[in-house]
């Protein structure tokens, strides 16, 4: 992926963070808020490969795709690297540091040395801590502190829930994306309502009216002080939360069809988002030899002089933006237009491009100056045909 493909990504992760926060202001639909915080990312994340990876398709008519046209220019680029890839370096020490700090995560949330096994509840193993204050559970793991055993009970239920419905797996999703999006915030702030809605499920799961809700809300409060859990962890008592939990327990789990609705609306923005990168990325030629699609033409529009005069044309007019050149960038252009029955060239435009507009604008301007074609020839007739130009600008260094 590229700078655009992540830029596009943590766009569509902005707009369903947004989305998210907008439906569910009263922290309900807790079981469909799981789907969704686990879903979007990948969804996200698939649309962005999509634009990296699609190659669009050719437009009607006859079209050609002719030879590669290259400029060069020779500079000296010991005082440009650094400028150009200080970028790139720090983008990939995040993510060295971000793959670290999972690690180290990870191995926080171990079984403890001094686990002591006490029983098992179906898949779940039941430990025994002695060195920490607090109560919490990893995949089929749980760890009941020997602190907390006043609200034995209640944590049991609230942590067995957690392992038995995989929110360490949840975790470790969001874990991974936010290897890769370290610089985006919302990656942080979409990770914080994953947990949120996880201790809500198993809130839920642990009480079974409301004389059990108020004695759970009581146990939340003498467990709250003082405490830490691990990051990539499920905990009783995380601090953070413990006012939204408490409210969370008087809550009813229903359904208000205005935020439903905004589901489909948000999935729609992004897909547009998506497809508006896409426009831009309608023509990715495979090679550079000359192909005929939809249909056949007798003859192919021909610059006067063939291949080699049109070379040598751009050769003598197309010139290297030296702003772009002295920053040490380069890029591939692909130009659309239309030689007519006269051979007039018109029409032009760039159906992929740079996101440096100097490469655009110096590629349409050289393509529009061009003398006229000799135009295609379809049953002896002069006939339109699409020509798609791709010029490429390379620095020698």
């Amino acid at each position: 992926m590229n700078w655009i493909d992540l830029s596009l990504i943590s766009v569509n992760l902005l707009l369903g963070y947004f989305a998210f926060t907008g439906m569910n202001q009263n922290g309900r639909h807790l079981s469909l808020n799981r789907w969704y915080l686990i879903g979007f990312p990948i969804f996200a994340i698939a649309l962005g490969l999509i634009y990296h990876y699609s190659e669009g398709t050719v437009l009607n008519g006859f079209s050609i795709h002719l030879p590669l046209i290259e400029s060069t220019v020779s500079i000296n680029t010991s005082s440009t690297e650094s400028t150009i890839e200080w970028a790139y370096w720090i983008y990939c020490s995040g993510v060295f540091l971000s793959l670290l700090h999972f690690g180290r995560s990870l191995w926080k949330a171990r079984k403890p040395n001094n686990a002591k096994f006490l029983n098992r509840s179906g898949k779940q193993s039941i430990y025994l801590i002695s060195d920490k204050y607090h109560s919490f559970s990893h995949f089929n793991n749980v760890y009941i502190s020997e602190y907390q055993l006043d609200n034995v009970d209640f944590i049991l239920k609230h942590e067995l829930t957690h392992s038995r419905q995989k929110h360490s797996l949840d975790l470790i999703l969001i874990r991974i994306v936010r290897v890769f999006f370290w610089f985006n915030p919302v990656v942080y702030l979409w990770e914080r309502k994953m947990k949120e809605n996880h201790e809500y499920l198993a809130d839920r799961a642990s009480i079974s009216n409301v004389s059990e809700a108020k004695s759970y809300s009581y146990a939340l409060l003498s467990s709250h002080f003082g405490v830490s859990i691990p990051e990539i962890a499920n905990g009783f008592n995380r601090p953070s939360l413990l006012q939204k939990r408490i409210i969370q327990l008087k809550s009813q789990n229903t359904i208000n069809m205005k935020q439903i609705i905004l589901i489909p609306a948000i999935l729609v923005g992004v897909v547009l988002t998506t497809s508006i990168q896409l426009e831009s990325n309608e023509l990715t030629p495979k090679n550079h030899e000359i192909e005929n699609y939809k249909g056949d033409i007798d003859t192919q529009p021909d610059f006067i002089g063939g291949t080699s005069a049109m070379t040598r044309y751009f050769q003598e007019n197309l010139k290297y933006p030296m702003d772009l050149a002295a920053k040490n960038l380069e890029a591939k252009i692909f130009v659309k237009f239309e030689v007519s029955k006269s051979g007039k060239v018109k029409n032009i435009r760039i159906v992929r491009g740079s996101e440096h507009d100097a490469f655009n604008e110096e590629a349409s301007r050289v393509v529009s100056n061009m003398p006229n074609w000799t135009p295609g020839i379809k049953d002896g007739k002069a006939v339109s045909a699409e020509v798609t130009l791709p010029i490429q600008f390379t620095l020698v260094k």
